[in-house]
């Protein structure tokens, strides 16, 4: 009888208490629908053109993202609305730009107001002071000694040190497509399981099978995310990101998204740092030091920080093992993917021009022998100077990692235009570049922008080009820190393919390219000839 007259008083609060919630919500729900409907027209106040939004929640998100076209839709964008328009990215104010002098002092000039990212839509992440911060998401003090930290292991000799690991995953590449030989293969997938393979066994020391990495199938579910507008989860974190000072507290409810691939890959990571940690001195000597070992030495009291301009003195020199096991997921996600993209390009870029394969297979003859061909190294590739500029005219024509380079203004600030007047930047309003319209602008690159000439990037031809024409990487103190790995990574590859295999255009190639994290190809198929049966 007590237990029944409980019952009915608790469900008689409850009933007073919903009534009471719903009573309160209804104005607040009406007062929030006037504020997102204030903040859809924030450009129109600004007096910046823009899109028609298509939600007053999403803003222009869903259009924007629309079968991952949004490469084109830049394009398409400035063509309607000029070099400078706004859009909302839910409640992301994202001013894009193709005006070389307003990128000039957002990533250079004006680089400390402008040194956050801006983070995909559906992340709520507090990138000052977050407790699991890496250095591509943080910002200020915590970006700084993450920067020099970071940067610390990845200078030239370091990445020298790496060319045995890159040697032995280009031989089990090659052992790979031996197999397909005479055959159309996708090789996308094959170079992903090469740049991954080398990316793991070096950031992390974990040494799985080639082609069969765990880790692998969890980025690719990174990567392979649908539109934010499609998931519950990813919308509301995109379009209630001015209120981040709440919303922050609310990331644990990513473990329903393929954010919790990215938890998972921590536990590993921190489970392969705890074997390095017990390993003796002489299991230590008798294996190949890499990336993981000199992240681990960044976590030291005398890393010497003298030469660093950017490194506040009176901060920690020293990696926390969250730290640590963020650096070391950087590695993982940001090298592995970004530079199997600009390997699949410019496999594509040398099957459509024959011409320049010659150049560079004749390249290769004149400064590798052929005793030397199995080791090849960061000293004998820095050499090939054709090969170098092909590689950095397939990044202009393709640029992969557009979507990476935006940067969030940390306060309010004025921006000088090319044409002399000045934009306002509110605080908390991003400046994303528009390299597609950029890398094909003709009063940048000449009259034949849209035709491939490695020889543009001739010091002749290029020492009058605006420094923000050629941005793949990014540029100013915030430029992507492994572009030199890339760079070498990607033209060590193209020397060993090219020596044993020519790759073919052929009836089954169908070229759909896709924005997802990066932009590319959606697959790459191609016919793969053993090199030592091809005539000219």
């Amino acid at each position: 009888m007590f237990v029944l007259s409980f019952l009915t008083s608790l469900f008689s609060f409850l009933l007073k208490l919903s009534t009471w919630t719903a009573l309160l919500a209804l104005p607040l729900g009406i007062a929030y629908f006037f504020y997102i409907k204030h903040r859809s027209k924030y450009f129109q106040r600004l007096g910046l053109p823009q899109p028609p939004i298509t939600s007053y929640f999403l803003g222009n998100l869903e259009e924007f993202e629309r079968n991952q076209k949004q490469h084109e839709k830049l394009v398409e964008w400035h063509k309607k609305y000029g070099p400078t328009f706004g859009m909302l990215q839910g409640a992301h104010r994202v001013i894009v730009t193709s005006d070389l002098n307003i990128i000039n002092e957002v990533y250079v000039k004006q680089f400390h107001t402008f040194q956050s990212r801006q983070l995909h839509a559906s992340m709520a992440i507090d990138q000052k002071n977050g407790p699991n911060l890496n250095v591509f998401f943080g910002e200020g003090n915590q970006w700084k000694r993450l920067r020099a930290l970071f940067s610390a292991s990845l200078t030239i000799s370091k990445i020298k040190s790496v060319d045995p690991i890159m040697k032995r995953a280009h031989n089990e590449l090659v052992g790979v497509l031996k197999k397909h030989e005479n055959q159309v293969v996708d090789i996308i997938p094959n170079i992903l399981d090469l740049t991954f393979a080398v990316i793991s066994r070096s950031a992390m020391g974990i040494d799985d099978e080639f082609g069969k990495s765990a880790f692998l199938q969890q980025v690719l579910q990174l990567f392979g995310t649908k539109d934010t507008a499609k998931r519950f989860i990813p919308s509301f974190f995109a379009g209630t990101y001015d209120f981040l000072f709440i919303t922050k507290y609310l990331q644990f409810l990513t473990i329903f998204t393929a954010l919790k691939f990215a938890i998972q890959m921590g536990s590993m990571i921190d489970k392969a740092i705890t074997v390095r940690e017990n390993e003796t001195s002489d299991e230590k000597a008798k294996r190949h030091h890499d990336f993981m070992d000199f992240l681990r030495e960044a976590q030291e009291d005398n890393l010497d920080t003298t030469n660093k301009s950017d490194m506040d003195i009176k901060i920690s020199k020293k990696l926390t093992r969250s730290e640590l096991i963020g650096s070391a997921q950087t590695f993982l996600i940001g090298g592995a993917d970004t530079t199997a993209t600009l390997i699949d390009y410019c496999l594509y870029e040398i099957a459509m021009h024959p011409e320049y394969e010659k150049i560079i297979l004749q390249e290769i003859d004149d400064f590798i022998t052929s005793e030397d061909i199995d080791d090849i190294n960061y000293n004998k590739i820095k050499d090939l100077e054709f090969l170098d500029r092909f590689v950095k005219e397939t990044a202009r024509l393709h640029p992969f990692a557009f979507t990476a380079t935006p940067r969030r203004a940390i306060e309010t600030v004025t921006l000088k235009c090319s044409d002399e007047t000045f934009l306002r930047i509110d605080k908390g309003t991003c400046i994303l570049p528009n390299i597609p319209v950029i890398s094909v602008d003709k009063n940048v690159w000449g009259k034949d922008a849209n035709e491939f000439n490695p020889d543009r990037f001739l010091p002749e031809n290029n020492e009058n080009r605006h420094p923000m024409a050629w941005l793949p990487f990014g540029a100013g103190p915030r430029i992507c820190p492994g572009k030199n790995l890339a760079m070498h990574e990607t033209k060590a590859t193209i020397v060993k393919l090219l020596k044993e295999f020519k790759f073919e255009i052929c009836n089954k190639t169908e070229l759909n390219e896709i924005t997802r994290s990066l932009t590319g190809f959606e697959s790459l198929k191609m016919k793969i000839l053993p090199r030592i049966n091809v005539k000219y």
